[in-house]
């Protein structure tokens, strides 16, 4: 019993341990509208969901241990859900990022948030269920299917997917699949913030039709 209760609590301090690490690059974020918690992936450009402030322009993302800094929108898409934000300073904890592929079924993960200038907040649960590319209903396509227990309480949406060594894997979004708490792995997120950072949206092709009911006439095809 004795071991049992010490490997408990040497899990449990790993666990914190984690939430210290990848709260560290954790930064809430004051919008008009709402507050929101993203991650820090560069030195000019955040994670954010876009949800966070729909006129942009007005957002201030508060860093652990100093004051809130400006941030301006770089770009939005409605189809994965993200956004990008910048800051002029450089000077703010980077996060340390996982490989979602890596994560299986069973595996212990974290969900934080950061809402205001205290410390993080977290979220614990397991991995359960993984699977290849999928298409959201907003028309984004998403790198990897990845899906947790999670629960994702008011204020987590935006905010990263953490396993026990305190990488971040994703973000995690209450509204892509409707019913289901999911994460967008990292690959994703970096595919849409290149693209957002270069031209301020994503390229998308349309196939260039359409389609509309039409009245026949009902003796067409009599005879």
């Amino acid at each position: 019993m004795t071991d049992d209760r010490t490997t408990l609590a040497m899990l449990s301090e790993q666990l914190a341990d984690a939430v210290a690490t990848a709260g560290a690059a954790l930064v809430a974020v004051h919008a008009r509208l709402a507050c929101r918690p993203l991650a820090c992936t560069g030195k000019t450009a955040w994670w954010s969901p876009p949800t966070a402030d729909p006129a942009g322009g007005r957002h201030r993302g508060h860093a652990p241990g100093r004051p809130a800094d400006p941030a301006t929108l770089a770009g939005r898409d409605r189809g994965t859900d993200l956004a990008v934000l910048r800051i002029a300073s450089g000077s703010l904890p980077v996060a340390t990022l996982g490989d979602p592929a890596t994560l299986r079924p069973g595996h212990l993960v974290l969900a934080l948030a950061r809402l205001d200038e205290g410390g993080p907040r977290a979220a614990f649960g397991a991995v359960s269920a993984t699977g290849g590319k999928w298409r959201c209903w907003k028309g984004g396509e998403i790198d990897r299917w990845l899906q947790s227990d999670l629960e994702i309480y008011p204020g987590f949406g935006g905010g990263p997917l953490v396993d026990t060594a305190g990488r971040i894997h994703g973000v995690n979004s209450g509204g892509l699949s409707r019913a289901l708490a999911t994460t967008i792995p990292v690959s994703t997120v970096n595919r849409v913030m290149a693209q957002l950072l270069e031209r301020g949206y994503v390229a998308r092709g349309w196939i260039g039709a359409a389609m509309q009911p039409v009245q026949l006439d009902p003796t067409v095809g009599n005879g």
